[in-house]
């Protein structure tokens, strides 16, 4: 929502194109780590399916979210 609000700012004239920037690699930085955080999700459940002992199903319910 910051990168939006810097966007149309910068559009109208009212923002530098510094706080653009800045807006989007917030915006990128935010995405990277929602995606590390999915994957250590993935690895941890692994890890422990691994230390159970037991076979995972593919279950898209149990996973946080897609990544974009």
């Amino acid at each position: 929502r910051g990168f939006e609000i810097s966007s149309a700012q910068y559009s109208e004239g009212l923002g530098s194109q510094l706080e653009l920037t800045d807006s989007e690699v917030a915006l990128r930085q935010s995405e990277f780590n929602y995606a590390q955080a999915v994957y250590d999700f993935l690895v941890a459940q692994a890890n422990l399916d691994q230390a159970l002992g037991t076979v995972p199903m593919v279950d898209a319910d149990r996973l946080p979210g897609r990544v974009q």
